[in-house]
């Protein structure tokens, strides 16, 4: 048996080319199928890629379209860029820190409290903390500029 043939023995394939295939072999801890070719360790959707559309593009990903990681069904799969898979996953509401409400300070993220830096649009920045250290350094910067006037002052005759 082919390691192509063999893979598909483990995956409940259907019919219909729109539903999910699913792996139904192992798995690792985050749903995704895992295998083994020839001493090669392979998820499983990227395995189903690669048979069926080729090599993968160096650093690209391999993105379900279904959004389910057991998913091999080649229709479902696409080749994509770390930046537009961070951006599917933001639009589906799947990012990990979308549920975090506060900055690590308490501060609300509302839309009036948070900034978005342009060159990474996910990260979020608390605008009551930013102001805060803006304006400790003023103040540090206050002492320091009075300190060494008056040091000046005093060693002036």
């Amino acid at each position: 048996m082919t390691p192509q043939q063999k893979f598909w023995t483990k995956v409940n394939k259907t019919n219909n080319h729109n539903q999910c295939w699913e792996w139904t072999a192992a798995h690792n801890n985050k749903g995704y199928g895992t295998l083994q070719i020839n001493k090669q360790k392979w998820l499983a959707h990227r395995y189903s890629y690669t048979i069926n559309k080729g090599p993968i593009p160096n650093g690209y990903y391999i993105t379900h379209t279904c959004d389910n990681p057991p998913c091999v069904n080649p229709n479902h799969l696409t080749a994509a860029t770390p930046k537009t898979n961070a951006r599917d996953m933001t639009n589906k509401h799947r990012h990990h820190e979308q549920n975090i409400t506060h900055c690590p300070k308490g501060h609300e993220y509302t839309d009036e409290n948070t900034y978005r830096k342009p060159s990474k649009p996910n990260q979020r920045l608390c605008h009551t903390c930013i102001n805060n250290r803006n304006k400790q350094r003023t103040n540090r910067q206050e002492q320091n500029r009075r300190y060494w006037q008056n040091r000046k002052n005093k060693q002036q005759p």
